[in-house]
């Protein structure tokens, strides 16, 4: 009785009633690093730098038209290699979780999935952003070396339009690999799915006629492309919501659902 009693007695009872877990902000925090703390992930951007470089001193050395080296035109060259291979950094973001066995202690420490899913949505998006207005570095850094040294014209204007477009395209490739990487789990799974469907759809809707007019609405090359032109209409956003439905919205949440009930091992 009285071993019972001192037990009781001793006995702390955790303060874990009404405490919001851990905050959204160190979450972010934490899911930003380890896309660049990773292995896979700092030579991913090392990669993007170095291609946009050279892709860069390969446009400023052999073009013969000086409208390709105005400031708008090698923002285009410059972005070009990030719409390729910034969407691999998401998928990399959530398939990291289960190649390196790390969604275990994720998980663990954070139960409710989805706001680690958000986490990584908003730090992808936010290396995305830093990652354009380097490319746009880049391309401020390769005029000015073209009004140097090929006697071409400085014309430093850029629509906003563009530029704003440019922004929601590379947010929105970011969160398709995020997708992507949360429906297959698998990173070299992911990648081929990611690069695969939408082109042999893409395909599709240009070899078959009678695809052409669903294509219009399900192919989101074709429906992102008024976008980076910065021409967009009422018609033309109704395209790219709706292709933005079926390859980016559909995929997250279907992985999102698999995700909460699926076992972490």
């Amino acid at each position: 009785m009285s071993v019972m009693t001192a037990t009781a007695a001793g006995r702390r009872e955790l303060p874990i009633s009404g405490r919001s877990g851990i905050p959204f902000t160190r979450l972010l925090r934490l899911e930003a690093r380890k896309l660049i703390d990773t292995r896979s992930g700092r030579w991913l951007m090392i990669t993007i730098a170095l291609l946009t470089a050279g892709l860069l001193a390969a446009v400023i050395t052999f073009s013969e038209s000086r409208e390709e080296l105005t400031f708008g035109s090698l923002i285009g060259a410059t972005t070009l290699v990030q719409a390729v291979l910034y969407p691999v950094m998401g998928i990399l973001a959530m398939t990291a979780e289960f190649s390196q066995r790390t969604g275990l202690v994720t998980f663990t420490v954070e139960p409710r999935r989805t706001r680690v899913v958000a986490a990584k949505l908003v730090a992808a998006s936010g290396w995305a952003v830093v990652g354009l207005a380097l490319a746009v570095g880049f391309a401020a850094l390769g005029h000015l070396l073209a009004v140097q040294f090929r006697d071409v014209p400085a014309q430093w204007h850029a629509e906003n339009d563009v530029l704003a477009g440019l922004v929601l395209l590379q947010v929105l490739s970011v969160v398709q690999g995020v997708a992507f990487g949360l429906l297959f789990s698998s990173p070299a799974l992911a990648i081929v799915a990611f690069f695969g469907l939408p082109t042999v759809w893409t395909i599709l809707g240009s070899v078959i006629g009678r695809l052409d007019r669903y294509a219009t609405w399900l192919d989101l090359v074709r429906a992102s492309g008024p976008v980076g032109e910065g021409h967009m209409s009422g018609q033309a956003w109704a395209h790219l919501a709706t292709a933005s439905t079926v390859w980016v919205l559909m995929p997250l949440v279907i992985g999102s659902w698999w995700l909460t009930r699926r076992e972490i091992s």
